[in-house]
């Protein structure tokens, strides 16, 4: 069931950055913290490399992350499908560690609405080289695949559209993402099976401020 919602919610969110927010009263801004698990859910080939040998940097537009929150001060949030699309710039270096800057959308979907916005932050992580047999290789120049082995992401995010009920909310903060590799499983019934692929848990914090509509 979760994935037949994350894939309309996937559709949807696309849609809703360009949906303006009706006319809204301000109401009180409130701290809050939420978490869950997310996963990397797809990783298209590099637009760009530069380099070569023992240091690489890769240019990647289209990376998607995807799970769910299950924890949140701020109620509306709990359960919600968080998912993220984006691009990224990260230089691989000679010592097996990676770092990098990203930057792209993220929706929160509910059954009854769709937050969306900005995010931006800095990638950190480690990794190595391998060879057609899957074992460690010196460097790029001798590897047939680049194999992530831990990522840590930490940035910031802005929310820039809403429906349903986040229509007119306003909200901002930062996040903190630690992946390694594991079994991802939404959690519920449904056509999904658990996947094996980077995943961990996310961490959000910042602060939300729904409005009241002008006419209520």
């Amino acid at each position: 069931m979760r994935r037949l919602v994350f894939l309309v919610m996937a559709g949807a969110f696309l849609l809703s950055l360009s949906m303006p927010s009706p006319a809204v009263a301000d109401g009180k801004a409130t701290r809050f913290t939420a978490s869950g698990v997310v996963a990397v859910a797809g990783v298209p080939r590099p637009s760009e490399i530069e380099g070569h040998g023992r240091r690489l940097e890769i240019l990647t537009e289209g990376e998607l992350v995807a799970g769910y929150l299950a924890q949140s001060t701020w109620g509306t949030l709990l359960g919600g499908v968080f998912s993220t699309l984006h691009k990224s710039e990260v230089a691989y270096l000679p010592n097996g560690k990676f770092r990098g800057e990203l930057e792209g959308g993220f929706s929160v979907g509910l059954p009854g609405g769709i937050l969306s916005g900005k995010m931006k932050g800095e990638v950190t992580g480690t990794f190595m080289w391998t060879d057609t047999n899957g074992n460690r290789a010196v460097d790029a120049s001798e590897a047939a695949s680049l194999f992530i082995q831990t990522i840590h992401d930490v940035g910031t995010w802005k929310a820039t559209g809403g429906t349903g009920v986040f229509a007119g909310t306003k909200s901002e903060g930062t996040w903190t993402v630690d992946l390694t590799w594991g079994v991802f499983d939404f959690d519920g019934p449904g056509p999904m099976p658990p996947m094996p692929t980077l995943t961990g848990p996310i961490s959000l914090k910042g602060v939300h401020q729904e409005r009241s509509r002008d006419d209520d």
